[in-house]
């Protein structure tokens, strides 16, 4: 029973860490999510993620390229 009680506090714990990785944007103030709520959204916050970078990253290196 311990051992399965540690066992969930650690995965509980590597879920947190999951989900803090990304900004994960509350629905409702009053309300805040889950940890599973939480956790089903990280993919998609993950492509927001990877997409404003991607974007960024375009934009300065055409605006390196331009300044040649």
């Amino acid at each position: 029973m311990q051992q399965e009680l540690k066992e969930l506090r650690d995965v509980k714990d590597a879920a947190l860490d999951v989900a803090g990785l990304v900004e994960i944007p509350e629905g409702n103030e009053d309300e805040p999510l889950m940890l599973a709520k939480r956790l089903c959204k990280v993919p998609e916050s993950f492509e927001r993620y990877i997409s404003t970078t991607t974007r960024q990253y375009v934009g300065h290196v055409l605006g390196l390229v331009k300044s040649y």
